[in-house]
């Protein structure tokens, strides 16, 4: 005789079993994980010359690589399965031709009538690439033809962002003509600059916008309504990517025929301003497209274009040609000074202020923005008897020969780099806190400003080397002992012809607690004076890995 047990005890019992195969893994579904998804990529458009080659040259090519997109970071997830990538070449009818160029590594790719099929395993993390393309134009193809090209995946266990492209054959090939510039310019001289382009393409050129980029000493003195202007960025120059240069940017509507000239209907006026010295002038041409940034905009007659004799068609189209930069030497100098500092008679562990700087007298502002290398660098050494407890972000603690230390404080000497960019009125003091652990009779310092590079430590467009060295002083007024004679360098010839000395002066005469603008210092524990002028070369050696590690830190 069979028990019947009540329905609501066989679903307890039920809901109990299944909970136990769960907690033990079994009798529930498997989950997966969601399949991959990978982003297929290359260039936003190709441009192609024109066949026949207008020049009578051989067909070009273009190289073009076609990518996938794992956006996986790690190891982990790259995805082991084959995978499928076809070329949808039907839209490149009359356009272009296309083959496949081997990918080292890369999956096997073949090419049957219009359509492109390449086969791999496993899909790592990042960017790779699947596919390299040689495109040429068709033999029926006229510029200004173009066509799409299209991309698409397949794999078993992942899914792929298909993607595009256009073909062009033929564009415009704006190309500018360079001005040959004067050098050897004198501060306030002028010279102009008739700018000229030419259209060495296929296809006319629908508007053109032209950036006129002169560096700090340059400057363009006429101003036009169609044209925006920005002035020259000195301060923040390690976020801009044209720091030191103004711009002027003018934009002309209109079609722009190839193989036509066009130049500016009256030439610009170039002035080399009294604090001009290295100078550079770039200038470039391209279709027109909105400014990046935001300029004033000028208030004067519209500056027009007009059309010259045509130009031979160029072999190629190159963007390359676009821009073209000229460098103009001014004869001008500037001349780099330091300034020490003289606390009066103090006392063993009393905590002092050297307010010690750096300034240019100019006239010339100093520019290495395109190398972006030190102007110079400010060496001090520490005074015997005193402990550096306090210093200047920029400058950097060495042994007295010149090697990095760790420990920022209580060095016996410090380098603080200039910047790259130093105007012509630069000034700015570098306070150093000292600690005197010990009274000396005649303890001095010394604050000398140099070349960045060791090898060369006088400064070429400084003919006044008197001033580049002074003293830090803790024995109290009247009792100071004289400066170390700086020792002799050459004589800076400003860059031209002429010679032009600056104001001379007597080296650590200047004692004073006034802030100066200033670039880098050396500080040196118990260190002699003779110590810290000697300097020997391998001290500078040493010394220059310092400076190649803050000089872009370094302020002006």
């Amino acid at each position: 005789m069979s028990r019947r047990f009540p329905a609501k005890v066989l679903a307890t019992v039920a809901a109990l079993a299944t909970a136990g195969l769960a907690a033990v893994g079994l009798g529930a579904a498997p989950a997966y994980a969601a399949d991959p998804e990978f982003t297929l990529g290359g260039p936003s458009g190709v441009v192609l010359r024109p066949y026949p080659n207008p020049t009578g040259g051989t067909r070009h090519a273009e190289t073009v690589d076609f990518t996938v997109l794992n956006p996986s970071t790690d190891a982990a997830g790259a995805f082991p399965g084959a995978y499928t990538v076809t070329f949808d070449l039907a839209g490149l009818a009359h356009v272009a031709d296309v083959t496949f160029d081997r990918v080292a590594g890369g999956p096997e790719c073949t090419l049957t009538g219009t359509t492109g099929v390449c086969t791999g395993t496993g899909v790592g993390p990042g960017r790779s690439t699947v596919a390299r393309l040689k495109i040429t134009a068709a033999e029926d193809s006229q510029p200004s033809y173009s066509g799409t090209l299209k991309v698409s995946g397949a794999a078993q266990g992942a899914t792929f962002t298909p993607f595009s492209t256009k073909v062009t054959v033929g564009a415009a090939d704006l190309v500018m003509r360079p001005l040959n510039l004067k050098s050897g310019m004198k501060p306030g001289e002028t010279q102009p600059a008739a700018v000229a382009f030419a259209n060495k393409g296929t296809v006319p050129a629908d508007g053109v916008r032209l950036t006129l980029r002169p560096t700090h000493g340059l400057q363009i003195r006429e101003r036009f309504s169609n044209c925006e202007y920005r002035e020259a960025e000195l301060d923040d120059i390690h976020s801009l990517p044209m720091a030191g240069y103004s711009a002027m940017t003018c934009t002309f509507p209109g079609l722009y025929e190839p193989g036509a000239v066009y130049v500016l209907s009256e030439p610009l006026t170039l002035k080399a301003a009294g604090h001009a010295y290295r100078e550079h002038f770039v200038y470039s041409i391209v279709e027109h497209t909105p400014a990046h940034s935001a300029s004033s905009q000028g208030t004067g007659r519209a500056l027009t274009l007009t059309k010259r004799t045509a130009a031979p068609l160029a072999e190629d189209l190159e963007p390359s040609d676009n821009e073209r930069d000229e460098t103009i030497q001014v004869r001008n100098t500037a001349d780099f000074t330091v300034y020490g500092a003289d606390v009066a008679r103090p006392a063993v562990g009393e905590k002092v202020k050297a307010e010690i700087g750096f300034r240019n007298k100019g006239p010339a502002w100093i520019g290495n923005q395109r190398t972006d290398e030190s102007a110079g660098v400010v060496d001090v050494t520490v005074p015997e008897g005193a402990k550096v407890t306090g210093k200047p972000a920029e400058c950097d603690a060495v042994s007295a020969s010149g090697e990095p230390l760790t420990n920022p404080l209580g060095a016996p000497r410090y380098l603080c780099p200039l910047a790259s960019i130093v105007r012509e009125d630069a000034d700015k003091p570098l306070p150093f806190e000292l600690t005197i652990e010990k009274v000396v009779k005649g303890a001095a310092g010394t604050v000398t400003v140099r070349g960045a590079l060791p090898a060369k430590p006088e400064l070429p467009f400084d003919p006044d080397a008197t001033n580049n060295t002074a003293k830090i002083l803790l024995n109290g007024k009247g009792d100071t002992a004289p400066s170390p004679t700086p020792s002799p360098t050459p004589t800076a010839t400003p860059s031209g012809t002429a010679t032009t000395s600056g104001t001379s002066g007597t080296a650590g005469t200047t004692t004073t607690t006034t802030s100066v603008t200033t670039q880098g210092a050396l500080a040196s524990t118990g260190t002699s004076v003779a110590l810290a002028a000697a300097g020997t070369l391998l001290a500078l050696a040493a010394g220059a890995i310092v400076i190649a590690v803050s000089r872009r830190r370094a302020s002006r």
